[in-house]
């Protein structure tokens, strides 16, 4: 029997613990974060998060090929997934690779290409005044959508709890190893330690940090280095209401890729 623990608790914090609390052999699975779930300072907690599986690379694809049903049709995820497609503005190749992707995996799919004029014509003219540049044509997929994230990400934990983990308010300080440099658990601030046959950090971008503050004197076996990066992005919200609230309400996402409008 294996007991797990696991720091962070945002999507893949969570869906780990969710799946290892399941798995035959799991003796007890205990998931860690600084404040009461959903956490908001996770990268996973959101207003909206973009469902899609159309990728060129194919093991994402692979993977999403298993994934969409789950959001069309498990209870658990299907409350929280609007399938209202979504539009992609790109002068790369991603939207015809992505296509390709699908014929190779055999996935049935409805993604196409839409000429510009009539992006601006549909949807109730939303995009009538969109920038596209110079392309002529965008990628319409109609079978993707979006998530509420926050929302989705509390169900999650909150069956993984239900389902027999262990939800623990605290904040990481550091790893704690054995006399022969394994991992055994973490260091809370608090002072308390949590130990485990494993130890999982699904810390977003504080991982690179809490490797080096843990063992300043590990090589780059340990350190994370390069092999990491942490990037962001900047979001904006807006309120709609009435009139303008029913005239977005069936508007697909639209990604908009060309460098001028990023």
């Amino acid at each position: 029997m294996t007991s797990y623990l696991i720091i962070g608790a945002g999507n893949f914090g969570a869906g780990t613990a969710l799946s290892l609390i399941k798995r035959q052999g799991t003796s007890k699975v205990t998931l860690v974060d600084t404040t009461q779930f959903p956490n908001p300072r996770a990268a996973s907690h959101d207003i909206n998060k973009i469902v899609r599986d159309d990728y060129p690379d194919e093991l994402y694809m692979k993977m999403l090929k298993n994934a969409m049903p789950l959001w069309r049709n498990h209870d658990l995820y299907k409350t929280w997934y609007h399938e209202v497609g979504m539009l992609r503005a790109d002068p790369s190749n991603f939207g015809a690779e992505s296509l390709a992707s699908y014929k190779k995996l055999g996935i049935e799919n409805d993604a196409q290409f839409l000429p510009v004029e009539e992006v601006r014509r549909r949807w109730n003219g939303v995009f009538s005044t969109a920038n596209f540049g110079d392309l002529d044509k965008v990628l319409f997929n109609p079978s993707v959508g979006f998530a509420e994230a926050d929302k989705a990400l509390g169900a999650v934990i909150q069956e993984a709890v239900k389902q027999g983990v262990e939800y623990v308010v605290g904040v990481m300080t550091r790893l704690s190893f054995g006399i022969n440099g394994e991992c055994i658990g973490v260091i809370l601030q608090s002072g308390e330690t949590l130990h485990a046959d494993k130890i999982l950090l699904a810390t977003g971008a504080r991982t690179a940090s809490i490797l080096a503050q843990s063992a300043p004197q590990q090589d780059s076996q340990l350190h994370a280095g390069s092999r990491l990066l942490a990037t962001g992005a900047v979001s904006f919200y807006a309120k709609v209401h009435g009139a303008q609230k029913e005239r977005l309400s069936s508007v697909p996402v639209f990604k908009n890729c060309l460098p001028q409008v990023k």
